[in-house]
This record gives structure tokens, sequence and C-alpha cells, in this order.
């Protein structure tokens, strides 16, 4: 089994069928990420995929939106494929470690490699909660997303993240709730600059 990321300025086919497959696998308003018209946004750095065996397994971009002020959002739109990644009992798929799947820090790694080359030098990790009408959503969102932030700390070639426990504000429209996140960050914080 070859495990592979790359890391590209174009979008490649394999993002685009993964993003399909999203569109009927991902339920909720998480689904909407996954529009193939939301992977020509002028705001995308770069599209990582990863492919298993040399067929698409899971893939996410990075963004510089205005609104982070320099910042560059990484791993966003990330989608695992439901089809070609299985899960190991109660582990996400044989890939999982320190918290992680691997190649999400591939991804993490490739897409600030990539940024950097641009002269972007701050980073972040936000994760969206898909239900916050569940009874302990946030406390669950923050939960995840430190298990996240201890496994991008141990196993990203990139060190000294920070885990903001409070909610940050990841968009402009402070009266969604979508848009306030737990947010994971490396370099200098630039979201409350806003």
């Amino acid at each position: 089994m070859t495990l592979k990321t790359l890391t590209t300025a174009t979008c490649p086919q394999g993002m685009l069928d993964l993003f399909l497959e999203a569109t009927t696998a991902v339920e909720g308003h998480l689904g909407l990420n996954y529009a193939l018209e939301k992977l020509i946004d002028p705001e995308i750095l770069c599209y990582s995929l990863t492919t298993l065996d040399d067929k698409p397994a899971c893939a996410s971009v990075a963004y510089a939106r205005a609104f982070y002020n320099g910042a560059v959002r990484v791993a966003t739109k990330y989608y695992v494929s439901k089809k070609q990644m299985k899960n190991v009992g109660l582990i996400p798929d044989r890939f999982y470690k320190n918290g992680i799947r691997t190649y999400l820090a591939d991804q993490i790694d490739q897409q600030i490699d990539f940024c950097k080359n641009l002269g972007y030098e701050s980073f972040f990790v936000s994760r969206d909660h898909p239900s916050f009408d569940r009874p302990n959503a946030r406390k669950l969102q923050r939960k995840i997303t430190a298990r996240i932030y201890n496994g991008i700390e141990s196993t990203s070639k990139y060190k000294g993240w920070v885990f903001f426990k409070d909610l940050k504000l990841t968009c402009p429209d402070p009266a969604s709730p979508h848009c306030w996140q737990c947010v994971i960050w490396l370099g200098r914080y630039t979201l409350n600059d806003v």
C-alpha cells in the first residue's frame, strides 16, 4: 500500500473526484463546503491531495483571505474518502497516529512549505462542528480540536503551535455560530487584529 501526498498550485482531478463524493457523503451545512465551484476560489493558494495506491483518499486546501490579515488557513475543506479509508475498530484508519491521521500532518506541512515560498509566515487550522443543536457540541468541538492540536504538534515538522480554547471568529459573520471555531495557530496571531 502506497500513501502519497502532493501539494500543487492547481486543482488535481482527484480532488474533484473526492469533492463529488463529499457532496453526497457529508450531511448538513458542511456539505456545502464541497461544492465544486468552491475549488475555483481565487483565495485558495494551494491544493493537497493524498492518494492510496494512486486512488484519491484525502484532500484539503490552504486559503489566504483578507479577513485573516496575512495568515493562511491550512487543511481547510478537509475531506477523507469513506470509500478509500476504512476504520480499524475505533481508530479512523491505519494511518492514525498521535491523535491525527499522518497524511493530515503531511498536507499541513506541504501547505505551509508552499505558502512560506509565497511569503506567508502565520498559519492556522480551525474546526467547525457539524451540529450545534446537539447537547455539549461546543465541548466536543474543543475536545476534538485539542486532540488534533496534540497530533499536529507531535507529528508536524513545524513546532510551536498554540491551541486557543476560546472560540475565534474565522469568517466575517459574527452572527453565524459556524464562524466561531476552535483555532490552532502557528506564527503571529492575526485574527484579533480585525
